[in-house]
């Protein structure tokens, strides 16, 4: 498992999370609605996890973040 944070944009409703175990294969993606965390349960003891985030308003969504490796 693993606790993911990041700063909250004040224009945001919310995020999505974009996960996997190849950095170019984030085809698993999780939408948070007015927090700046999530507690991601899914994970395999013996492989590393890749995150991306962005933020989404009514007006669009936000360019992702750097990609993030978890082991």
């Amino acid at each position: 498992s693993s606790w993911l944070k990041w700063q909250q944009n004040p224009d945001a409703d919310g995020y999505n999370i974009y996960f996997g175990k190849d950095p170019d294969k984030l085809y698993g993606s999780i939408m948070v609605y007015g927090d700046n965390e999530y507690y991601f349960t899914g994970m395999d003891r013996a492989d590393a996890y890749y995150f991306q985030i962005e933020a989404f308003n009514a007006n669009g969504i936000s360019p992702r973040t750097e990609t993030i490796r978890v082991e």
